[in-house]
């Protein structure tokens, strides 16, 4: 399954995962669920506990790109050739 991953997606996610972890928290039973739509506009009903991983997954994905991309940056700044520009590997 692939969730969308835009900024409007992260935001909707963050605020329903805010809410899932509240319900988690307070021992709601049963625990909640909710629909949700995913990239390919299929729906798919998640627990509390399943959306908080979603998030969690999302979010450590976000922050591997985010280094990946700092790391191109180092070597990039650090190239003083169009040899070794070119010599830079992009994943």
């Amino acid at each position: 399954m692939l969730f969308d991953a835009d900024a409007d997606a992260q935001r909707r996610l963050q605020l329903a995962a805010l809410s899932a972890q509240q319900s988690v928290m307070d021992g709601v039973i049963p625990e909640p669920t909710i629909d949700w739509t995913l990239a390919d506009n299929t729906t798919i009903t998640l627990t509390a506990t399943q959306l908080l991983a979603a998030a969690q997954a999302m979010g450590s994905s976000i922050n591997a790109a985010h280094q990946a991309a700092r790391t191109l940056k180092m070597q990039i700044e650090a190239a003083s050739t169009a040899e070794q520009l070119m010599a830079i590997e992009i994943a």
